[in-house]
């Protein structure tokens, strides 16, 4: 299981609900990866997160950036 399927449950068992601006955020990047515009959703992820670039690129890679 993907790790965003891992904290997609963790947060529902939790009672956590993703923001309209947040899930907007994710789309995005989801969008960008979709398109093949790799940097692009890599900057989207670590404006979204405030992850490192490794991190963010890690994430946009498991996404289908790669």
């Amino acid at each position: 299981m993907r790790i965003e399927g891992r904290l997609a449950l963790i947060a529902d068992r939790l009672g956590l609900e993703e923001s309209d601006e947040q899930r907007a955020q994710r789309e995005r990047v989801e969008a960008l990866v979709r398109e093949g515009k790799q940097v692009a959703a890599i900057k989207a992820y670590r404006e979204m997160t405030g992850a490192d670039l490794k991190e963010a690129k890690d994430a946009v890679d498991r996404m289908g950036g790669r």
